[in-house]
């Protein structure tokens, strides 16, 4: 906010702002959260022939970071909601490749014309839409099986599939660390590993919140479930 010539506080009469707690915002993710002030500002990303100078009101300043986003400059929200980047910029596609831990180098992200990922070795799946929640802010895709070590467990379209009151479903989240699966899923996956890790030592999760952990290698613990 400093360095930017265009930015403003959001003012107290403004629509996003509450008249009890002003403009600030606190919002709370599965891992992590932050909270800070609404403002405005204008942006352009990769120049006007990609995404047209816009000012995007509101979006947060954080002024806190909490839990693994601590430290963290801030929280880019790419969401379907009406309030993410993606949204009101209204650049109608993007892609945001992750690198792996292994591969060194920057995770690039692309707005608009410039984000259609092709090739040879591209594989892609359709998104889904929550079929009672039109407008859910999430990314579903069809999860329709699942492989542990070469054997396929017995999904059924049930598994991760929605409820009748738009419950369930499988979403791809970007800002969670690790993995959530449906109680019926989970039972799948864990006893696919314990069934092929029998030669491995099982150690207590219990101080860190998982369920199922090995002792391996140099490292006293290897967190899997």
């Amino acid at each position: 906010m400093s360095t930017s010539t265009t930015s403003s506080v959001l003012p107290g009469a403004s629509r996003a702002c509450d008249a009890g707690y002003g403009c600030a915002y606190d919002y709370h993710y599965t891992v992590g959260y932050t909270a800070g002030y609404l403002a405005a500002d204008t942006l352009a990303l990769g120049g006007a022939s990609i995404v047209p100078r816009r000012r995007v009101q509101p979006f947060g300043c954080s002024t806190v970071n909490g839990g693994p986003m601590d430290g963290a400059s801030g929280i880019l929200g790419l969401g379907r909601g009406a309030l993410s980047l993606v949204s009101q910029l209204g650049v109608g596609r993007f892609s945001y490749c992750l690198r792996s831990d292994a591969n060194a180098g920057a995770s690039p992200i692309l707005f608009g014309s410039v984000a259609n990922v092709t090739g040879a070795t591209v594989q892609s799946t359709p998104l889904v839409r929550n079929p009672v929640t039109q407008h859910a802010p999430y990314y579903y895709v069809n999860l329709t099986g699942v492989t542990v070590g070469g054997t396929d467990l017995p999904v059924t379209s049930d598994t991760f599939g929605f409820t009748a009151t738009g419950a369930g479903g499988l979403i791809v989240d970007s800002g969670t660390t690790f993995t959530n699966l449906a109680e019926a899923g989970y039972a799948m996956v864990r006893q696919a590993f314990l069934s092929q890790t029998a030669n491995l030592t099982r150690v207590s999760g219990t101080p860190f919140k998982f369920d199922l952990c090995f002792a391996a290698g140099r490292f006293r613990w290897l967190f899997i479930l």
